[in-house]
């Protein structure tokens, strides 16, 4: 092996390391998805050994490069620890957001993120509880924030505490919040569900013995301020219907039957515990959410 070795070869095989993907490795890189390939090309030719080899989902690291992980990752945080923080290059950090948790904090974490995280540009991608464990599994985000569903092996969990509920209407003359349940359930309804067919407050209803008069379903919370016309009423998550009641135009108030709360939750892949730049949008992102 040569003893020369160009320090860009070994911070791709770190990403590449982290990320098992060279598309995913190219957007933390900054790079063409044919430059990391050149490099792991020289990579191998160095090492004399595939160092990655195709898998499932994306590039799984052989034996080899499994040894040479700790010296490698040993070296290059050394060389970090040389040089000025301000010598860093700027990267995308993918964010999966549910869309309520986009409308309520969105505008906060960018704040806190170019403030506290200046080297990172958050990319806010849209993600479920349905979906955000596979997003984070297959590397199309690196962190997401939701309402669970992130039990999928290979995910760190932070809890970020729960949200209420709140009825959300039009502020007009004519409309009024609704003063029993009797009303409440009368009033046509707007339904926000990832299945677009029931949700939690149906549950809640039919716990009682109740149930409402659907009038028309989204997926979309960020479609609640377009689609509630007349006396209609959408029942949402506290942060949610704050962030549309601050819009103008539109009040909250309590909805009159007992629906527990909504669980917010971080998740990221175990594998990027090390990534200290993840580990601080994540800090940032549970310090906006704590403070909200």
């Amino acid at each position: 092996m040569d003893n020369a070795i160009d320090l860009n070869l070994l911070r791709v095989f770190e990403i590449l390391l982290e990320e098992e993907s060279a598309t995913r490795a190219a957007v933390r890189l900054d790079v063409s998805q044919a430059a990391v390939s050149a490099a792991l090309a020289r990579l191998r030719g160095i090492y004399d050994d595939p160092l990655f080899t195709r898998s499932g989902r994306g590039l799984a690291p052989t034996p080899r490069a499994l040894e040479l992980a700790p010296d490698i990752r040993r070296a290059m945080d050394a060389m970090r620890t040389t040089l000025a923080p301000g010598r860093q290059r700027r990267r995308h950090v993918l964010i999966g957001l549910s869309d309520d948790v986009e409308m309520a904090f969105g505008a906060a974490l960018i704040e806190r993120l170019r403030r506290e995280v200046p080297d990172a540009v958050p990319v806010f991608r849209r993600s479920h509880d349905g979906i955000a464990a596979d997003l984070l599994a297959e590397r199309h985000i690196d962190i997401a924030v939701g309402s669970g569903g992130m039990t999928v092996k290979g995910l760190l969990r932070v809890s970020l505490g729960a949200s209420t509920w709140l009825g959300v209407i039009r502020t007009t003359a004519a409309t009024e919040a609704p003063v029993d349940l009797d009303d409440f359930c009368a009033r046509p309804h707007l339904l926000i569900a990832s299945s677009g067919l029931t949700g939690m407050l149906d549950t809640a209803l039919a716990a009682v013995g109740r149930s409402r008069t659907v009038a028309a379903a989204s997926t979309r919370f960020s479609a609640v301020p377009f689609l509630l016309e007349g006396k209609m009423i959408a029942t949402l998550p506290a942060h949610a219907a704050r962030a549309i009641e601050r819009l103008g135009g539109f009040r909250t108030f309590v909805p009159p039957v007992e629906m527990g709360t909504a669980p917010l939750e971080l998740a990221y892949r175990s594998a990027n515990t090390r990534d200290a730049m993840l580990q601080a949008c994540a800090t940032a992102i549970r310090a906006v959410i704590a403070h909200s």
